[in-house]
């Protein structure tokens, strides 16, 4: 009895004193907090290339996250969390192995998510959204793993860093994606490196690779929704450009304003008007769909906050 007794006292004071090593308390690897904002580099390639015949997408440019609302209940945090896309994304058509066709053209999109954190055990995470295969933030519950992201996390004690090794699947569309996620104390996910299939064909695969390029997360920056928006107005390449019978003309304001978006001929006479309103600050896309006008070259001017920009677009009957 007094061997067992002297057992469960060294036992207990071992525990309380983490004399069995560093790094048994789990540490808050991804701070929650409204304003917290991350910043990320971006790159996306997928390709669906079958007998040296196929398509391919190339992404890259930045991805940004940031904690804009909250609420709660008695057992889970809902966050509210806009992220924001600016990428120039590459499409190619492949033929016997060789680049026969290629267009590229600016993504600029914004969407909001709610993310669950549970409170229970070490919190789980999960996001409360349609399963994005190319998120940089993959929290997604998955039929092919019952692997949990955690905001409290064990860490290595010597970098501070914990790793997690994720699989999200969606049987019924053929599409599977396994996830190298990386988090860093007070700062969240710092690296994803990924890699999988989007498609019904075995040819087919994509690839993720992404990396925070702030050294630290920003925290409760309090206007992070605006600086997300660029300086000035920015107007994009149309796409498909080539196009027939439609194509879309994508362009961005950092503040309300008025703003004129028309199309010319080679000639200078103008076309169509596409935007001729007051519109606040955002990201915009604009459809052109030119039943009686004829093959050939035209161009299109945003006019904004004593901005003028003209790009040229190609139609093909």
């Amino acid at each position: 009895m007094k061997l067992l007794l002297f057992i469960l006292i060294i036992t207990s004071l071992c525990i309380k004193n983490n004399l069995f090593g560093e790094g048994i308390s789990p540490k808050d690897v991804f701070p929650l907090s409204i304003g917290n904002h991350w910043l990320y580099s971006y790159q996306f390639f997928n390709s669906d290339i079958g007998n040296s015949d196929g398509s391919a997408q190339i992404d890259s440019g930045t991805v940004s996250y940031t904690v804009v609302d909250s609420a709660s209940n008695s057992d889970t945090i809902f966050w509210s969390v806009q992220r924001n896309c600016s990428i120039i994304r590459t499409l190619q058509q492949i033929g016997a192995l060789v680049v026969i066709s290629e267009t590229t053209f600016a993504v600029v999109d914004t969407s909001f998510f709610t993310m669950w954190e549970l409170k229970r055990d070490n919190h789980p995470l999960v996001i409360n959204e349609q399963k994005n295969f190319s998120s940089l933030w993959p929290f997604y519950t998955s039929d092919c793993d019952s692997t949990v992201i955690y905001r409290y996390q064990i860490v290595d004690s010597s970098t501070n860093t914990s790793s997690v090794k994720i699989s999200i699947c969606d049987n019924f569309n053929s599409r599977y994606m396994i996830y190298q996620l990386t988090f860093a104390t007070d700062s969240g996910l710092i690296t994803n490196t990924a890699a999988g299939t989007l498609g019904y064909h075995s040819h087919s695969g994509a690839s993720i690779f992404s990396q925070l390029l702030t050294k630290k997360v920003t925290l409760q920056h309090s206007s992070a929704d605006k600086s997300l928006l660029p300086a000035g107005p920015l107007l994009f390449q149309n796409f498909p450009n080539p196009f027939n019978p439609s194509t879309n003309i994508t362009f961005s304001t950092p503040t309300k304003t008025f703003v004129t978006l028309k199309i010319f001929d080679v000639l200078g006479r103008e076309v169509t008007t596409l935007v001729n309103e007051y519109l606040p600050a955002g990201n915009y896309s604009r459809q052109w769909n030119p039943k009686d006008a004829s093959s050939g070259i035209y161009f299109y001017t945003l006019i904004a906050m004593q901005h003028k920009e003209t790009k040229k677009l190609i139609l093909l009957r």
